[in-house]
């Protein structure tokens, strides 16, 4: 779609499984056959569908063939992203960098400490050899600080001022790999977190044997959406959606947290001039650093991989980016996300209203766009915003996800004109006839691929587990109806335990990333299921 324009969406010719024709619904029928309703509400918008009825009569369209009709206009880009944008540029500008489209590193790097290191031999961690923890300073954009319920005063420009700074914290893990004799550079790469996790994720799921690949890791809180908020959430935001910008607005300083966490990690006077990520000890100086400068990267596991998607938009640093079980639009995702059983009760418990729901996620998701792939997907890629390179990204998917839809997920890869493999579904395992439709096919020829890609991961059908016969493990296709999947295991953590996905996420997060023809004759599958049906 393009940005503030004005659409219309006509539907005709509408039938039942049996193929006969349905009738149009009662409240359409009062404007499209010119009925008086003697209602007000009814009668104050009949001039609008007028104007309905005129633009798709120019199309050719007649009402009469109508089985329902609305318009709608799209937001601005000035709507969706100034703020973060004007956040993201004064903050870049105090470290002395003007230029973020040039991808050339200028100025300082953000000013950081160092408050713990714990290192391991091979024997004690076969995967990590040390855990660090410390703190970085970030300029802060909410009022009356970047702490839990912090939300922004917007100046005569309609953009967030400056409130002083923000000690965000940090957590990395540096691999075996780096430490042992001979070892080549890692690459630097920030991680995203699950849903109200913190950066302690960065140790634990598919980190470590990534690492392992030739990379360096760290996280900082996705404040907004992190384990600090969640009592913000439930007892101020959710009670009272007037209170809902404690959350948007605090994602929305995330963004530039994470921004510079990336600069943090490949700057040449950044974590790397620290002894923790040097070839010594971890303590003591060593001879050169861990961390290659040359590149950085992003990968974000579920709320990671949906916030990642207006981090990468707006990232000068990263352009390559691993969305693990990532999607966009909150609004569609929670009714079909088992996540959303907790929350529905605070907020329905305010607005009991059934019929209301639907708007109050829908006036959520005008706050949430300024910080979810929603507002940013059409400048995600190849469109980027201004003074900002375009990016490339993988994402993974789980199918018969019980957190994140996968038709959340399908939205985003069609938005972003992804491309999948040539058999991103087995007969059988998808919920309707055309499997992730409009989604172009790769084919042997195209690979190794570097473009923008989708990949399914699917652990089987509900089956008993091999050896434990009374656990059933495996999960059906996704609903086609307005609610979560809950059939046996939820394979949400699939791809990123897959050994497939991580050599793929790999190989994509590196200079010239790309990705291979892992299943050129199936499916990709987690690591519980081969293909084999019960």
């Amino acid at each position: 779609y393009e940005e503030k324009t004005r659409y219309i969406v006509a539907l005709r010719n509408l039938t039942d499984k049996d193929g006969n024709p349905l009738a149009a619904p009662n409240a359409f029928r009062y404007y499209r056959d010119q009925v008086k309703s003697g209602k007000p509400k009814i009668e104050a918008r009949r001039d609008h569908f007028e104007s309905i009825f005129r633009t798709l009569k120019k199309a050719g369209i007649k009402r009469g063939d109508l089985y329902l009709a609305w318009d709608f206009t799209t937001a601005s880009n000035e709507n969706n992203y100034k703020r973060a944008l004007s956040m993201r540029d004064r903050a870049f500008a105090e470290l002395g960098d003007t230029n973020l489209g040039d991808q050339v590193v200028q100025g300082d790097a953000p000013q950081f400490t160092i408050d713990s290191v714990q290192t391991f031999t091979p024997v004690q961690n076969a995967q990590i050899a040390r855990k660090i923890k410390g703190t970085f300073e970030v300029p802060c954009f909410l009022e009356p600080s970047c702490g839990p319920g912090g939300t922004m005063n917007l100046n005569e420009d309609e953009v967030p001022t400056r409130n002083g700074d923000y000690t965000a914290n940090m957590e990395c893990i540096v691999p075996q790999v780096a430490v042992a004799p001979n070892a080549e550079k890692t690459r630097p790469m920030v991680f995203g977190h699950g849903l109200f996790g913190d950066a302690s994720g960065v140790s634990g799921g598919p980190n470590p044997p990534l690492a392992q690949t030739g990379m360096t890791l760290c996280a900082t809180d996705e404040i907004g959406m992190s384990n600090s908020d969640v009592v913000q959430v439930m007892t101020t935001a959710l009670p009272d959606l007037s209170n809902f910008d404690v959350l948007a607005d605090r994602l929305a300083q995330a963004l530039i947290n994470e921004l510079f966490l990336a600069r943090l990690m490949f700057h040449p006077d950044g974590l790397g001039s620290h002894p923790a990520f040097r070839n010594g000890d971890g303590f003591t100086n060593g001879d050169d650093s861990l961390i290659r400068t040359d590149d950085v990267f992003y990968m974000g596991a579920s709320q990671g991989g949906i916030l990642g998607g207006p981090l990468t938009a707006i990232s000068p640093d990263f352009t390559q980016s691993s969305l693990l079980v990532g999607a966009m639009t909150y609004s569609i995702l929670l009714p079909r996300s088992t996540n959303y059983d907790l929350y529905k009760v605070l907020l329905y418990d305010s607005y009991r209203d059934e019929m209301s729901h639907p708007l109050l996620l829908q006036l959520m998701q005008m706050l949430w766009d300024r910080s979810e792939p929603n507002g940013y997907a059409h400048v995600m890629t190849d469109n980027p915003p201004p003074d900002t390179p375009p990016h490339r990204i993988t994402l993974q998917v789980a199918l018969g996800d019980h957190q994140v839809s996968n038709f959340t997920s399908d939205t985003m890869a069609r938005t972003l004109d992804m491309k999948t493999n040539q058999i991103p579904v087995d007969p059988g395992r998808w919920p309707d006839y055309d499997v992730l439709w409009n989604v172009p096919r790769l084919t042997s020829a195209d690979f190794p691929y570097r473009g923008n890609n989708v990949i399914y991961f699917d652990g089987g059908p509900p089956r008993p587990e091999p050896g434990n016969p009374s656990k059933t493990i495996g999960t059906d296709p996704p609903p086609l109806i307005n609610q979560p999947n809950r059939v046996a295991q939820d394979p949400h953590g699939a791809p990123g335990g897959a050994s497939l996905a991580i050599a793929q996420t790999s190989t994509f997060l590196q200079p010239n990333g790309y990705i291979s023809d892992l299943c050129p004759t199936s499916a990709c599958y987690g690591d519980a299921w081969d293909g084999s049906l019960p």
